[in-house]
């Protein structure tokens, strides 16, 4: 099993676990738009607005979903931390996954933020990939009450070539009475454990 499917098993069955209220959103990207155009509120119906974002043709790359995936509209396929690409959130979300194709040295981060605007830091995570990137595609994933995701190159212009990305996913908070019944749930397993000792 890739390490995409790996990581959205184990958050799902995560999620499962919590009592999700509802299921998770996968976004591909390939919608038919025309390469070029900005990507907005293309997916406000979903819970999810971009910013700085447009559609491309992601060239038949490793690791994509179909034609299309998403480069920034201000710096190409090299967005970098003081231009990411942001995907505000209707709602909180308990988790963020994305996939990064063509990612080379230059890396791509990608982090989460507790506000539409400003706030906290939530979690981040980041990849690398080697010289130019040809074939290697990452997953990444953050996870905690999300309104708010940033991704971008670590460092572009580092050597590395420009990166495009092809496939997002995400996840609703899980209500709070589920959290407690999984924690109880593993108090009883533990007491039954402990009891057969």
């Amino acid at each position: 099993m890739n390490r995409f499917l790996t990581n959205r098993f184990a958050v799902l069955s995560g999620l499962l676990c919590l009592g999700a209220t509802s299921q998770a959103t996968f976004l591909n990207f390939d919608d038919g738009q025309p390469n070029g155009n900005a990507v907005g509120g293309y997916y406000a119906g979903s819970g999810v607005t971009f910013s700085d974002a447009a559609w491309t043709d992601n060239f038949g790359l490793a690791g994509s979903s179909g034609a299309q995936g998403i480069a920034s509209i201000s710096s190409g396929f090299t967005p970098g931390p003081s231009s990411p690409i942001v995907a505000t959130f209707s709602g909180a979300t308990s988790f963020v996954m994305l996939r990064g194709i063509d990612v080379g040295q230059a890396g791509y981060k990608i982090t989460a933020w507790d506000a539409t605007t400003g706030g906290n830091l939530v979690d981040s995570d980041a990849a690398f990939g080697t010289g130019l990137g040809i074939g290697e595609y990452y997953d990444l994933w953050v996870t905690g009450s999300i309104l708010r995701v940033e991704f971008y190159q670590v460092t572009p212009g580092s050597g590395g070539d420009g990166m495009l990305w092809d496939g997002m996913e995400f996840g609703p908070v899980p209500e709070p009475g589920s959290i407690l019944a999984l924690g109880l749930g593993v108090a009883a397993f533990a007491r039954r454990r402990s009891a057969k000792k």
